[in-house]
């Protein structure tokens, strides 16, 4: 039984014990396997960094010694050296402490069983089979050390790793690795870490001509010296020595670099070989021959462009055969070669050829421009031999670029104006001219299917590259309704004859045509939003002068000037210019109002001049004297000068209460006019409703195929606007009863004729008639109608011309009664100035009396002051800096009482003599007043001016297309020939000629303020313009130049619409009213010869000359007091 336990455990033991000797074996091959791929990857190295592989005799001894050293260690001696059961079974007892040496014990007392020397058998047995209880199903083959192992295959793989990155990096090389190792002391050819390369390698050569060769070095570590080794036909070798120029370097190790080296031999005349050669390697030898093929010597280029460019022949430089030029383009193409040629032709990189045409030495082809591409001149000498490689040309076509074109005026989207006229600025350019332009406009309307058409127009300069047109286009053929758009485009063409006309187009914008109401509502709420505004600026401004007053007078008692102080004052002055900011934006916006109602002629021409003076009221705000104090007023609160600031101050709160006035004075102007627009727009309304009734009647009695209930509708919707007019009228009626100084009988005849007239029943009836499809009673309460609408319109008119007759008479009497009180006041100041004159020669006079009377007559003057400023908010006609005498008068007056309280007569009566002055002038300016206010409007000659404004547009426009094209591809500061600078001068002459056109228009126009008005600022563009050419030729110039075209192009439309209105306009009578003071001596007439020597004994005292004219006109005025009052 033991025996069976003892060979059960001694095989587990030797389980253990090849399990052991298996891990040594395979550990040892692993080592193996990293000794070897070492050696290959340090055999890599080496290869790489020496030229022969005598290091693989080192190597692979070393790897054999290695390799057996390993077997034996690991392979061979475990084998042969067996372990004790003994020994194996300590080591189980090792990794099984469990056992508590009962294995051991067993194989050590095992011998004991058959010979006990004094053991107990039983005792030996019990042991044993103890051990093999304790045993039991372990596997001691688990105790096997794979540590070891693992870490072998580890470091294997890893080494088997890189030696296969090198083997990829690299295969040639490592080749040359394995197999130095395979055959360590064998003849193995050497690996370099470069190459040789020859270009060219051998080949024909023409006689006589140049060869080149180039040598390139490729891999690692490159030679920096080589040799040329050549000789000739029948010679010996010649070595010519090269230095390699590196071109590419890199960090890698494993990247190639490359170094470069070239030889030139002149005009070869025998063949040669030749090779290369370093240090180490050589390249092949290569054969040049050297053969007698024809060449060419000369070759000249001739381009003619297309004949629609106008650009003149051009000849290329010598032996140049590169062509850019125009498709289409012509080329002639000649050349020479060294000797007679058989043929010859030109051949193309797409395979096409075109013969030459051939005399001895010298030929000529001609090919057309068509692509980009290359060719070549290849020809053959009678010996059948061909030039070799032949220059190879390139074709470079230039494309005729597209035309561009943009419309630069009005160059927005905008209402048309009822006159149905518009002017269009357009301009063009292209690189060699156009064919064609045209105007594309399509017509969107609710009533009808769009309508497409175009307008051929004029090409003046169709040759030039650039064009500038101002075009007038008459839209009134196109039978717009309210509501209908037109969009636009100009499209231009330009005259490629090649390949086509290129088109272009413009970017597209929109007229559109608004309904009258839209333009009246448009109009009325523009005055409103500029009359809100105003008032808003008035008190805004009423309040800044209260405060000013305020820290006027807190520094008056103060009499010092605080941080805080300064900061409030100076923050009032920045309100102020808020304020001048504020009603220069409300005077364009004011204007570009005006503007609109004139030219849907929503006013009359006396309103629109009224309205466009009122602008000039608002100029005065931001005067010089304003600009001027408030400069000084900054420089006061700069210096910290109390005295200084209140002097400031003082003069701008004057300057503040005359802006107030003049706001004040504007508001109530605009409230007027606001009434008289509003008049205006109602006859507007009345005129449209009877154009519609005579169409509905027109189309009713002809051939029309409009059915009738067509008509109906068309009816319903004219009575519909007639009970608009109604409640318009209305509505105005309650304003004008407000106005007490109105004709209110010729108010309400205008108000109450819409209502009055029947005009809407008949209507009514027109279209039952028309639903009932009586055609007959339609078309005779049609006629009613038509009838009644007239009526309506005319009384409406007349009771208008009787508002602006009575209005103009009221402003007419009052004016002659301001006249009459400054020439009172001027005759009782002249009559005060004689007096004392007189109480002057006497001794001891008492001036007390004097002064009173002179105090009076300044309180007077007070007085007609605010009488005239009143005066002054119900006409323009009267401007209170011209027709008031408060200010100098007032100080002359004043002045002359401080000099009687002075008991300085001489110093009062050269005050008074001032005063009446003031006076006198005055008078004169109402007189002028009177004469404005009751002159009618004459023939204005707008016809002419139109056309004369026609011709300078196309002037400007040319002038602007001339001056682009003389400062194309030139800089911000051009620098010109002299030819360019003779046609400059020319442009800028015409300038100037157009200047002196400007200034023939605003004599012309020197009457008509709202013309006159948009001249002047043209004519300060044109100033600019003149100013900006004499400081030489910029892009700035050409700038200003498309400013004033836009200008012309807009007076141009505004002159339109001046004449339509002139020509729809009926020629009324007017009357003339002669005026005359009040109150005038019954013997007037007989005191005329009396004046004669009044006057001619004051001018010839010694005053100043600036009172002379005043003094006659005063005289003048007193002996033509024929003047009579105007009839009620």
């Amino acid at each position: 039984m033991s025996e069976r336990y003892l060979s059960e455990l001694a095989a587990k033991l030797w389980a253990l014990y090849k399990k052991e000797r298996n891990i040594s074996a395979l550990r040892g091959l692993l080592l193996l396997a990293v000794l070897w791929t070492s050696l290959l990857a340090l055999g890599f190295l080496l290869s790489l960094m020496l030229v022969s592989t005598g290091w693989a005799k080192l190597l692979f001894p070393a790897g054999v010694l290695g390799s057996i050293l390993l077997a034996v260690k690991f392979i061979i001696h475990p084998a042969i050296r067996k372990p004790t059961p003994s020994s194996l079974a300590k080591k189980a007892e090792t990794g099984f402490p469990e056992l508590e040496d009962r294995l051991i014990s067993a194989f050590e007392l095992a011998p004991y069983v058959s010979n006990p020397k004094g053991f107990s058998p039983q005792l030996v047995e019990a042991v044993i089979g103890e051990a093999y209880q304790k045993v039991g199903n372990k596997d001691f083959t688990c105790l096997a050390d794979r540590r070891s192992l693992k870490k072998a295959a580890r470091v294997a793989l890893l080494s088997t790793g890189i030696t296969a990155l090198l083997s990829l990096a690299s295969w040639p090389v490592f080749k040359l690795t394995l197999t130095a190792l395979a055959n360590p002391f064998a003849s193995v050819e050497e690996v370099l870490p470069y190459r040789l390369f020859a270009s060219p390698e051998g080949g024909k050569v023409a006689r006589m001509k140049d060869l080149e060769v180039k040598l390139l070095a490729v891999g690692k570590n490159l030679p920096k010296k080589g040799t040329l080794y050549y000789r000739y036909e029948g010679g010996s070798w010649h070595p010519a020595a090269l230095k390699l120029e590196k071109t590419k370097g890199s960090m890698n190790p494993v990247s190639a670099e490359s170094a470069r080296a070239g030889y030139a031999f002149k005009e070869l005349r025998r063949d040669m070989q030749f090779y290369f050669a370093s240090s180490r390697t050589k390249t092949p030898t290569y054969q040049v021959q050297v053969v007698d093929v024809p060449y060419l010597t000369h070759l000249r280029v001739r381009v003619k462009p297309p004949a629609y460019t106008g650009l003149p022949v051009r000849e290329g430089a010598d032996n140049d055969g590169n062509l850019a030029a125009l498709f289409g383009s012509k080329v002639a193409l000649s050349f020479e070669a060294q000797k007679p040629l058989s043929s010859a032709k030109l051949v193309f990189d797409d395979g096409k050829t075109v013969p030459a045409e051939l005399d001895e030495k010298e030929g000529k082809a001609e090919f057309v421009i068509a692509r980009h591409g290359h060719y070549k001149v290849q020809v053959t000498d009678r010996d059948g031999h061909a030039n070799i490689d032949p220059i190879e040309y390139e074709i470079r076509p230039i494309l005729d670029e597209t035309p561009q074109v943009e419309i630069t005026h009005p160059g927005t989207d905008r209402d048309l104006t009822e006159q149905l006229f518009e002017t269009l600025g357009i301009e063009a350019r292209d690189d060699f001219g156009f064919s064609s332009l045209q105007l594309h406009f399509t017509i969107a309307s609710e009533r009808a299917p769009e309508r497409k058409k175009f307008l051929n127009l004029p090409l003046s300069q169709a040759k030039e590259n650039s064009l500038v047109l101002a075009y007038g286009w008459d839209l009134s053929g196109l039978r717009l309704n309210p509501g209908d758009v037109v969009s636009y485009y100009a499209e231009v063409a330009d005259n490629d004859a090649v390949s086509g006309p290129k088109k272009a187009q413009s970017q597209t914008y929109r007229f559109r045509l608004p309904s009258l109401d839209e333009m009246i509502a448009e109009a009325a709420q523009g005055t409103e939003e500029n009359l809100s505004a105003l008032e808003q600026a008035a008190a805004q401004q009423k309040e800044i002068l209260e405060k000013f007053k305020q820290k006027s007078k807190e520094l008056l008692q103060s009499g010092k000037l605080d941080w805080e102080t300064k900061k409030q004052i100076e923050e009032l002055a920045k309100n102020q210019s808020a304020v001048e900011a504020r009603l220069a934006e409300m005077q364009k916006s004011f204007e570009e109002n005006l503007r609109k109602m004139e030219e849907n002629r929503l006013v009359n021409q006396e309103l629109a001049q009224k309205m466009q003076e009122l602008t000039e009221l608002w100029e005065k705000v931001a005067t010089p004297e304003m600009k001027e104090q408030m400069k000084k007023l900054a420089e006061a609160l700069s210096k910290l000068d109390p005295e200084l600031l209140q002097r400031a101050l003082d003069e701008l709160n004057l300057t503040q209460e005359q802006i107030l006035k003049n706001l004040e004075r504007s508001i109530e102007l605009l409230k007027r006019m606001a009434l008289e627009q509003k008049m205006d727009a109602m006859l507007k309304q009345a005129q449209k409703v009877l154009e519609e009734q005579k169409n509905i009647n027109q189309e009713a009695s002809g051939d029309s195929k409009k059915s009738l209930s067509e008509l109906a509708q068309k009816e319903k919707k004219a009575k519909e606007e007639l009970e608009k007019l109604e409640k318009q009228a209305a509505e105005l009626k309650k304003e004008l009863e407000k106005n007490s100084q109105l004709d209110s009988a010729a108010a309400s005849k205008m108000c109450n004729s819409p209502s009055q007239s029947g005009a809407r029943e008949k209507m009514a009836e027109t279209q039952k008639n028309f639903e009932a499809n009586q055609k007959k009673s339609g078309q005779e309460s049609g006629r009613e109608a038509e009838e009644r609408l007239e009526k309506m319109l005319a009384d409406m008119q007349s009771a208008k011309e009787q508002l602006d007759q009575s209005e103009k008479e009221k402003m007419l009497a009052e004016m002659n009664r301001r006249l009459n009180d400054l020439l009172t006041l001027s005759e009782k100041q002249e009559d005060l100035s004689k007096k004392l004159e007189e109480l002057s020669r006497q001794e001891g006079a008492n001036y007390s009396e004097a002064a009173q009377e002179q105090k009076e007559l300044s309180e007077q003057t007070q007085k007609l002051s605010a009488e005239l400023e009143k005066l002054a908010e119900k006409t323009m006609f009267v401007a209170p800096e011209r027709n008031n005498p408060t200010g100098q008068c007032m100080n002359s007056m004043n002045q002359a009482v401080r000099n009687l309280n002075n008991r300085n007569p001489m110093g009062a009566i050269q005050s008074q003599k001032e005063a009446y002055y003031q006076l006198n002038k005055a008078a004169r300016e109402m007189v002028e007043s009177m004469k404005q206010c009751q002159g009618g409007q004459s023939g204005s000659g707008m016809k002419e001016a139109m056309q004369k404004m026609q011709g300078m547009c196309n002037k400007q426009g040319g002038i602007n297309a001339e001056s682009q094209k003389l400062m194309e591809g030139k800089g911000e500061r051009a620098t010109l020939s002299p030819e360019e600078l003779d046609a400059y001068g020319r442009l800028r002459a015409q300038e100037q000629e157009i200047q002196r056109d400007l200034d023939e228009l605003k004599r012309q126009f020197q009457e008509r303020k709202n013309v006159l008005g948009r001249l002047d600022e043209l004519s300060t563009e044109f100033d600019k313009l003149v100013e900006d050419m004499e400081r030489g030729p910029s892009q700035g110039v050409l700038h200003r130049q498309a400013q004033v075209l836009n200008r012309m192009l807009d007076f141009q439309r505004s002159l339109q619409t001046q004449r339509e209105d002139e020509r729809r306009q009926a020629q009324k009578a007017v009357d003339i009213f002669h005026l005359s003071p009040e109150n005038l001596p019954e013997d007037a007439g007989s005191q005329a010869a009396e004046m004669e020597a009044l006057l001619k004994k004051f001018l010839d005292e010694p005053h100043p000359p600036e009172y002379q004219e005043a003094v006659r006109s005063y005289f003048e005025a007193l002996k033509a007091r024929n003047f009579t009052s105007p009839e009620k």
